[in-house]
């Protein structure tokens, strides 16, 4: 549910007619809604800004997917997606012992990913031109601007491409 979740809430265009900065058709979201879509270099995006975050950046966006409390204040992209209304049900129902584990166990599929979309506390995207020269924009030489998109530290080395489906 996690990762249909991240693509369903994909940011549009300039508005809901101009379509989606995802490449994935609407036809294929459910299928290709799987861990390896965030396991790839190959973002699934008409275009993307992007960066490799630090450990401490990941930890940081690792905790606004999956906070150690229950939050009320999450309005936008995270309070739509069911992953995480039935997260904020099960930390509230468990115990701290139980909590602790089941973020050691959603950490470590986590840190398997290859990235993220750049959380803020209180939305999933962002899409707004990222300045600095730690940001990439995909497809090179485009324009600022595209959905934000952090990248695992682990992943430094790793080309990051677009990829177009068909």
């Amino acid at each position: 549910q996690f990762f249909l979740d991240i693509i369903e809430e994909v940011p549009n265009l300039k508005s809901v007619q101009d379509g989606s900065y995802l490449s994935i058709p609407a036809c294929m979201h459910n299928e290709l809604a799987q861990p390896e879509l965030l396991q790839s270099v190959d973002l699934p995006f008409t275009k993307a800004q992007y960066h490799v975050c630090t450990d401490q950046q990941w930890t940081m966006h690792f905790d606004h997917f999956f906070p150690k409390t229950v939050e009320n204040d999450k309005c936008q992209n995270f309070g739509r997606c069911t992953y995480y209304i039935n997260y904020m049900a099960l930390i509230h129902a468990i115990t701290k012992a139980s909590l602790t584990r089941t973020q050691c166990a959603l950490r470590n599929q986590f840190n398997q990913l290859v990235w993220v979309p750049y959380t803020q506390s209180d939305h999933m995207w962002s899409t707004g031109k990222m300045n600095g020269s730690q940001w990439n924009v995909l497809p090179h030489g485009a324009s600022g601007g595209g959905p934000v998109i952090t990248i695992n530290p682990a992943c430094q080395r790793e080309l990051i491409t677009l990829c177009v489906f068909d």
